[in-house]
């Protein structure tokens, strides 16, 4: 497989600024054990053969005690003979964290590493991989997933221990037992493995530091003072002026009152505060200093004792004035009850006696408006009434005209039919010798006269034998407010 450079922490300089004494003691004792493990250099594995040349040491990697327990916690996870001062391994072109001591143990054509990074780094050093590999999770924790010469590499971090496989292929298995192998390795050892705990800004070999503080609270003596709960203190009925209907004279509405103005509640009585107090870092972040065999930055703790009690002054000086303007408005607060209670009185009569007047209003409006459609239904029913009346005479008329045609052409057909007719029979025939000039030709025979235009019987109209429509009969007006006389 084809990795990266390993990345160097820079040496630190002691008395310069906040920083992690080492021992010197402790760098013999890495040297003298860099030398025992030496021929490891020479696995023919190509996994570990790689490892073991990247992880030459030089004179500015930072040296950790072999009695810290980072170093029993790095030797428990590679479960093999470790090659030290291993670098993570990751692709060309992804720069990696710098641990402070690390080490790979190899198991056949799989490789298992450690990397302890600074105190608080742990997070830090995850993120610096984000742009690098693919996202997955190895026993719920967050890790990342390499392709490289060679096979996959799986990265993740418990606490400031970062940890990686590295196989032609990475089995599912193998990562979840070396998680559990580094998770009890960890027990005990390390300060705290969360993610939280892990502030890089209280490790100033990791940048951005800013000097420890603990939170802490001062607090009063309470006042005393009974102040009920804002909600068990009524709020005023809103109330909006109702508009008097159209046709509605009244009742009046009741003399107005004024809105009471709810008095302004102190709120909860302050008692205790929050402050943020300058301390010693004795544990450190994430795995703690001790995890590395280091120290906390160097600070002046009578200094530090000076801005600790300085800030307790000005977190009590602060507090005392809050409570005392709260005791002062919870005062204010219940001396403006009882007359605030009279006023709420007054106004929610007024407001009851306006909302009855309102609903008389409408009472009487819905009374003038079913009584107004009464009107104006009725009066449709007498125009429809009458229309119908004047169909119904002009229809009478017309059949009583076509019953009178019928009956004169009746009388007419009778007529012509009782007319004498002339017998063909006695007709007397004229001589052969005779002028026809001379005898009458017979008249026309008279045509039966023609029956109406309608036909006869007369036809009559359906609306002759038709009900006239129904008209309700005249509404009562209703009875609304009038002012005594």
């Amino acid at each position: 497989m084809s990795y990266t450079n390993p990345q160097r922490a820079p040496s630190e300089t002691a008395g310069a600024k906040p920083t992690l004494l080492l021992s010197a003691v402790s760098l013999l004792l890495i040297v003298a054990l860099l030398a025992l493990l030496a021929p490891d250099v020479m696995r023919p594995d190509p996994l570990a053969k790689d490892a073991a040349q990247s992880a030459a040491p030089t004179p500015d990697t930072p040296i950790v005690p072999t009695q810290a327990p980072a170093i029993s916690v790095v030797r428990a996870v590679v479960d093999a003979d470790p090659v030290w001062a291993a670098a993570v391994p990751l692709p060309f072109g992804c720069q990696g964290p710098a641990p402070v001591v690390s080490a790979v143990g190899s198991h056949g054509a799989v490789l298992i590493g450690a990397f302890v990074m600074p105190a608080g780094g742990g997070r830090q050093a995850m993120d610096s991989l984000r742009s690098c590999g693919h996202q997955r999770t190895v026993a719920g924790a967050q890790a990342r997933s390499f392709s490289v010469d060679g096979g996959q590499v799986v990265i993740w971090s418990r606490g400031d221990v970062l940890v990686s496989v590295s196989a032609p292929a990475v089995d599912a298995a193998v990562l979840a037992a070396t998680d559990t192998r580094l998770l009890g390795a960890l027990e005990g050892q390390c300060a705290s493995a969360d993610i939280a705990a892990q502030d890089p800004t209280r490790n100033p070999t990791l940048g951005q530091y800013t000097p420890w503080r603990i939170e802490q609270q001062v607090a009063v003596v309470a006042s005393g003072l009974e102040v009920p709960e804002a909600e068990s203190v009524a709020t005023p009925t809103e109330l909006d002026a109702p508009t008097l209907p159209a046709g509605v004279t009244g009742p009046p509405l009741p003399e107005a009152v004024p809105a009471p103005q709810r008095p302004e509640h102190p709120g909860e009585q302050p008692l205790t505060r929050s402050y943020w107090l300058p301390a010693v870092d004795e544990l450190g972040p994430g795995c703690g200093w001790a995890f590395t065999g280091a120290t906390g930055p160097q600070v002046d703790p009578a200094a530090v004792s000076r801005q600790a009690a300085a800030a307790t002054r000005d977190a009590q000086t602060a507090l005392d004035a809050e409570h005392a303007e709260w005791a002062q408005a919870a005062t204010s607060y219940l001396d403006a009850l009882p007359g605030y209670q009279e006023q709420l009185s007054a106004w929610e009569a007024y407001a009851t006696e306006v909302r009855e007047v309102a609903a008389h209003w409408q009472d009487q409006a819905k009374s003038l408006a079913t009584y107004q459609a009464a009107v104006t239904t009725r009066q449709t029913q007498l125009d429809q009434l009458a229309s119908f009346e004047a169909d119904r005479d002009a229809a009478q008329k017309t059949y009583e005209a076509a019953v009178l045609a019928c009956t004169t052409w009746q009388q007419e057909v009778e007529t012509e039919q009782r007319a004498p007719r002339p017998d063909p029979e006695s007709t007397p025939t004229p001589e052969p010798d005779a002028d026809p000039s001379a005898t009458p030709p017979p008249g026309p025979t008279p045509a039966p006269p023609e029956p109406p235009l309608g036909g006869c019987p007369a036809p009559r109209s359906a609306i002759l034998d038709q009900a006239a429509p129904a008209v309700a009969p005249e509404p009562t007006p209703p009875m609304l407010w009038e002012p005594e006389s």
